[in-house]
């Protein structure tokens, strides 16, 4: 039998560097801070990590590029976008074909589209950030759509992202269209978003998701739970068959 083609994969919303609020890491603190976030990916050392808020600096008088500093010991191939809220993708292969895209329901909420090979088979990767409301029907609903359409006629998908739901029932809409989910799915319900003050009516910590095709397995789904943002890190291993 072939040997199974194993890869890692991660997603994290960086919190700005921060809390989701406070933008980039104080500066008497950013050496410290920084050693940790290289820590973390040297010890999770997964081939792709999706971010979103993500800021080209890490420190507040902004002197240390967050690319160079932070992922340049690991990742050889790095893709951002600052318009929105900022989208990174840190590759341990180069990525081709990729774009940037607005959902039509604010153009500030944006995901971003492109393509690896990994093990000798071609990948399709997108990483979302969604919109925060409490009511699923006023934008995630279409924003959900549109990545779906994105996805449709690719093979071998793999979609990161902040959802931002109000529960994990809302991955359904994945599961119907025939995906498999990290996050609310065989392997349970995983809390990413730790820290924050909402209503009452948000109740639901699942919001980070690694979202597959039906020509990938998932093997296995963790959390690093280091406090290093308003969220922390959702890892998955998988197979690509």
């Amino acid at each position: 039998m072939p040997e199974e083609k194993r890869i890692r994969v991660a997603t994290m919303n960086y919190g700005l560097w921060n809390d989701g609020i406070t933008k980039y890491v104080e500066d008497e603190k950013a050496s410290a801070v920084l050693a940790r976030w290289r820590q973390m990916l040297s010890d999770q050392n997964a081939d792709i990590i999706a971010g979103q808020e993500y800021r080209p600096f890490f420190n507040r008088s902004q002197t240390m590029l967050s690319d160079q500093c932070l992922f340049s010991f690991l990742y050889p191939y790095q893709y951002s976008t600052t318009t929105g809220y900022g989208k990174h993708l840190a590759s341990k292969t180069v990525c081709t074909d990729h774009a940037i895209r607005s959902f039509s329901t604010d153009r500030s909420r944006q995901y971003t589209k492109s393509h690896t090979v990994m093990q000798g088979t071609r990948v399709c990767l997108l990483n979302a950030h969604c919109s925060l409301e409490v009511d699923f029907s006023i934008s995630r609903k279409t924003e959900f759509a549109e990545l779906l359409g994105a996805m449709a006629g690719e093979t071998h998908v793999i979609l990161f992202g902040d959802f931002n739901v109000t529960s994990v029932a809302e991955f359904e809409v994945f599961q119907r269209a025939g995906y498999r989910i990290a996050n609310g799915g065989e392997f349970g319900i995983f809390d990413t978003w730790t820290n924050f003050d909402k209503p009452s009516s948000w109740e639901n910590r699942a919001i980070d998701n690694i979202i597959v095709s039906e020509d990938i397995r998932i093997l296995n789904v963790a959390v690093d739970r280091r406090d290093l943002s308003d969220h922390s890190m959702l890892v998955a291993d998988l197979v690509l068959e």
